[in-house]
């Protein structure tokens, strides 16, 4: 049976009046479209935690309001004492995770922890101990009001390369084509065949591809939602694209790929710049590339954000006794430092390597 906890209001400032409740086991009606007018992100709205995070009748809604308008919506389950909070890449204030922390103890006994997976937060001091690392990273760029006034700000050599590109896929390839399609009007045909293409690339790379069948029925349930996608075709046939979600004004990245037989006409850059373009033209604030770092990114304006995992203890006792979990925790963290660490010195550490193979082939050759 559902039940309603509520904290009486009370005076936050001059004006203002917070109030605190949360529903037990459900979510209400309400909390979609205010999950995406508050934090505007795919991962944090209701349809992804439903496919993504199986929220439903086991998931309780906490909300705090200001005034009566809520700002604050956390959606969070407890399993095995651990009250994990499905939402993750949004920003939250230091004040509204000890709120959240003081009111999840307080209520619910069997909780000894608090999870937050991939968070912005300022949390550096809290009257409960707590572990905190760097979990993920999202690159965002904040859209400008016309596609002219975002051309201009890229990089004089990544305009140029657009351009003469541009200009070589249309005189080399007068059948062309690049549309835009919207929800409802997404083919499922189209969608399979852009992952189809990024499975190839990715296996090209000796990589892991992160799509597998369950993920394809669940990206296409999403598209026909609230998705936003490219398709580029040369000759009838769909040769790059990408897909996309949308929230408010904000768009998401899911999958960015083309054809390698076009890899001589930058294809994909191509695909990219004209997929900003679009968002922009239909009113689009933000365009999130997703995670994992490319220099692509960073080349199309993305600006790195770092989340954090926090990980709340309700006593210090607690912390000792459930030590396997603090361990789990730092070992987690250690992990992702490593990754980071070997990413930014990849390069470096390649042309050592490359060195050192180099000066023992010339050692063997001077045997010889």
């Amino acid at each position: 049976m559902n039940e309603l906890i509520a904290m009486p209001a009370r005076k936050a400032g001059a004006n203002d009046e917070i109030s605190v409740s949360c529903l037990v086991n459900e979510i209400p009606a309400y909390v979609e479209p205010e999950l995406d007018r508050i934090y505007e992100h795919h991962f944090s709205s209701l349809p992804f935690l439903r496919l993504y995070c199986d929220a439903g009748h086991d998931v309780n809604t906490y909300v705090v309001r200001r005034d009566g308008v809520a700002f604050v919506i956390l959606l969070f389950r407890v399993n095995g004492g651990i009250a994990h909070v499905l939402n993750t890449m949004i920003r939250i204030e230091h004040a509204e995770v000890l709120r959240f922390a003081r009111y999840v103890f307080e209520h619910f006994d069997t909780v000894w922890a608090i999870n937050f997976r991939a968070v912005q937060s300022d949390v550096d001091n809290l009257p409960f101990p707590f572990q905190r690392h760097n979990s993920q990273e999202r690159f965002p760029v904040a859209l400008p009001a016309t596609p002219q006034e975002y051309t201009a700000r890229l990089g004089r050599s990544t305009r140029e390369a657009i351009k003469r590109y541009r200009k070589k896929l249309l005189q080399d390839f007068p059948s062309f084509s690049c549309r835009f399609y919207v929800n409802e009007e997404i083919d499922e045909h189209d969608v399979n065949a852009l992952i189809d293409l990024s499975a190839a690339r990715i296996a090209l790379k000796k990589k892991r591809f992160g799509i597998d069948a369950a993920d394809r029925k669940r990206i296409m349930h999403l598209a026909r939602m609230r998705g936003f996608v490219c398709i580029i075709r040369i000759n009838g046939c769909i040769c790059a694209g990408t897909i996309n979600f949308r929230v408010g004004n904000a768009y998401f990245l899911e999958v960015i790929t083309n054809d390698q037989a076009y890899n001589d006409y930058r294809l994909g850059t191509i695909c990219c710049y004209m997929t900003l373009c679009e968002c922009i033209a239909r009113g689009g604030t933000k365009y999130d590339f997703g995670g994992g770092w490319n220099h692509y990114k960073v080349k199309f304006l993305g600006v790195q954000q770092d989340m954090d995992c926090v990980e709340i203890y309700r006593s210090r006792m607690h912390l000792v006794q459930k030590s396997h979990r603090a361990a789990k925790t730092f070992v987690d963290g250690y992990v992702r430092q490593m990754k980071l660490w070997l990413l930014a010195h990849e390069k470096s550490l390649a042309t050592r390597f490359m060195h050192q193979v180099n000066m023992l082939v010339q050692s063997v050759v001077k045997r010889g």
